[in-house]
């Protein structure tokens, strides 16, 4: 039977600071990287034989510790970022026959892009709740259909998120 393993990413530099984040693509810190090899740890007894990962560096880069911080995750197959066949901006250059049985596809996609935080983006989530108080902060972050300005409600998020998970990943489970 097939599993689905479903992993936030770790700790980004901005996540330190206690702020906003969205899209804005920040990095992982020293921490998130060692989040991110617990977690490989924790799943030693899996075999991936997919990944879907966010197309932000800090998902990318959570999904790449875990896959190969313990060889067993993947089989001895090697973790191959495969790029969108109309993505312009990769020209195909990273196009070739593959291996399938050495190689394990992680699919980065911007469907999977955490929440977008709009004008909340990059500022401290301490002072934004002192500005505008802590109720309205708690409304942009924690309802399912009040959007923060300028940026995505989960209901919006969900409306991305959920047609790649009924389009792309669910066939993966079933086969």
């Amino acid at each position: 039977m097939a599993k689905l393993i479903l992993i936030r990413h770790g700790q980004s530099l901005w996540n330190a600071e206690n702020k906003f984040t969205g899209w804005v693509d920040v990095p992982l810190g020293e921490q998130g990287r060692a989040e991110a090899t617990i977690a490989s740890c924790k799943l030693k007894n899996y075999r991936v034989r997919v990944c879907f990962t966010s197309l932000l560096f800090r998902a990318i880069e959570t999904a790449i510790i875990i896959l190969t911080e313990v060889d067993d995750i993947c089989a001895g197959r090697i973790p191959i970022i495969k790029h969108q066949a109309d993505d312009r901006a990769w020209h195909g250059w990273d196009k070739y026959k593959g291996d399938p049985e050495r190689e394990l596809p992680v699919y980065p996609t911007a469907m999977l892009d955490e929440r977008y935080y709009g004008e909340l983006q990059g500022l401290n989530k301490a002072e934004t709740a002192v500005k505008f108080g802590q109720e309205q902060v708690q409304l942009w972050r924690r309802s399912y259909a009040v959007a923060p300005p300028g940026g995505e409600s989960l209901a919006d998020t969900v409306k991305r998120t959920v047609p790649f998970f009924c389009d792309r990943i669910l066939p993966q489970l079933s086969s």
